[in-house]
């Protein structure tokens, strides 16, 4: 933990690992707690020790802190996963799972200004490869800068059949203090 003294005496900290930034947030993040129908987000409450990094994983980091990867391969459970960040903005997540259940996930994500507009993800599992494109809109921010709520698009494409959807996204953030 990098502790910063202001001249007020008052110590404040920096988080050394960023694994929020996984989730589009920063800062000194404790817990994001999420109210969507997002098909691809299967974790909708994501803890964070004070140093930044998600509890209860593996995740890797580089040395500026940021998640590079995490690779698993014990018992039923096989899967990689690899992260890439351009200007503090995660640009492109790969998740590979090998077993139970393989697939294969490539999500692009692309920035306008520092937030996040457009995710296009290819799922291709069992055969088939499903297309998820999101755009996002109406951002409501919170008073660190992070969104607590924005307007959600998502085209999903599987084979010929396309279905569209409209959903506000919301989330819950706590703060380190």
């Amino acid at each position: 933990m990098t502790f910063l003294t202001l001249f007020s005496g008052i110590n404040v900290y920096a988080q050394d690992y960023k694994a929020p930034e996984l989730w589009d947030a920063s800062g000194n993040v404790k817990q994001i707690k999420y109210n969507s129908k997002d098909p691809l987000l299967t974790n909708k409450n994501l803890k964070f020790d004070k140093n930044g990094k998600l509890k209860n994983s593996m995740i890797v980091y580089d040395n500026a802190g940021f998640p590079t990867g995490i690779d698993i391969n014990f018992g039923p459970i096989a899967m990689s996963a690899e992260f890439q960040f351009n200007n503090d903005d995660l640009i492109v997540a790969k998740l590979i799972r090998k077993k139970p259940n393989p697939f294969d996930l490539k999500v692009d994500y692309m920035f306008e200004n520092g937030r996040m507009v457009k995710e296009s993800a290819l799922n291709k599992a069992d055969g088939k490869t499903i297309t998820y494109n999101y755009e996002f809109q109406s951002y409501e921010l919170d008073k660190n800068g992070n969104w607590i709520s924005r307007v959600v698009d998502l085209t999903v494409t599987d084979g010929s059949d396309t279905k569209t959807q409209r959903y506000i996204e919301r989330r819950e953030i706590k703060y380190w203090e």
